[in-house]
């Protein structure tokens, strides 16, 4: 062969190769699940055997996501410890600091780290996880004055995805009383009043606040399957202790930039 074929079967080969990978990208932009699809950095996903888990898929650096087996107790309802058994879950463990999980070598491992691009195998036995989960997310929005600011951005969608890192959750209390405007000390109150019992405070002041949920997810098999209301039960909770926390404190102090911190 001459070196015109050698070049000629290496630009067939380059344009077959290429085609390949604009359907593969393009199977992926569509996003039905199947074969392939995109995660971004910081995300995981389970592919599913039918409705089954069969084996996770993470984008991360320095993060990876193994079956390991571990002893769980277990409890009656008076919570008298009653048995211990091995049981298989995946967690998220770090890895060495920089290191990207590939989940594939060659060409597919190629996809994943250049192009964000996963398998997920051959339909119909294999599929991407498509589950129902709630959660909130700060959106930042532009205001007319060229401000930035955020507001609520509640997610209750089916997803396809979890978070393998950490990630600031939102949970936004409206209407939490303070309890106060301004503190009076003991001797104060008995030089003004005569009474320590008897002293203004000055009134509570309603206030609305927005808070950042930094979480990390271990064991997202639990997170997306078994538990997957873990939110709306760790956001009734943070609810409840900042009204709490809100009331133990003044209106100065809560908009101070000094952290007085959460007991």
């Amino acid at each position: 062969m001459t070196l015109s074929d050698w070049l000629w079967i290496l630009v067939v080969f380059s344009a077959l190769s290429f085609l390949v990978v604009l359907a593969i990208w393009a199977t992926a932009k569509i996003d039905t699940g199947m074969l392939f699809g995109f995660l971004k950095e910081g995300q995981g996903t389970f592919v599913m055997r039918g409705e089954s888990v069969d084996h996770p898929l993470i984008s991360a650096r320095g993060y990876d996501c193994k079956l390991i087996s571990e002893t769980r107790n277990e409890y009656n309802q008076a919570g008298e410890h009653t048995n211990e058994r091995e049981v298989a879950r995946y967690k998220i463990v770090e890895t060495e600091k920089g290191t990207e999980a590939t989940c594939h070598d060659g060409f597919l491992g190629w996809l994943e780290g250049y192009l964000g691009i996963y398998f997920f195998g051959f339909p119909p036995f294999y599929k991407r996880m498509y589950e129902e989960f709630r959660w909130n997310e700060w959106k930042p929005v532009k205001n007319k004055d060229g401000t930035q600011t955020t507001e609520l951005w509640p997610r209750d969608d089916m997803t396809t995805f979890f978070y393998v890192q950490t990630f600031n959750y939102a949970v936004f209390v409206e209407g939490a009383e303070t309890g106060g405007t301004k503190k009076a000390t003991v001797d104060a109150e008995k030089k003004d009043t005569g009474n320590s019992n008897d002293v203004g405070l000055g009134g509570n002041v309603s206030v609305d606040l927005k808070i950042n949920l930094p979480i990390r997810i271990i064991y997202p098999e639990i997170a997306v399957f078994e538990n997957e209301d873990w939110f709306e039960t760790l956001e009734s909770i943070v609810t409840e202790c900042v009204r709490q926390y809100t009331g133990q404190h003044t209106f100065e102090e809560l908009r101070s930039k000094k952290d007085i911190g959460m007991e």
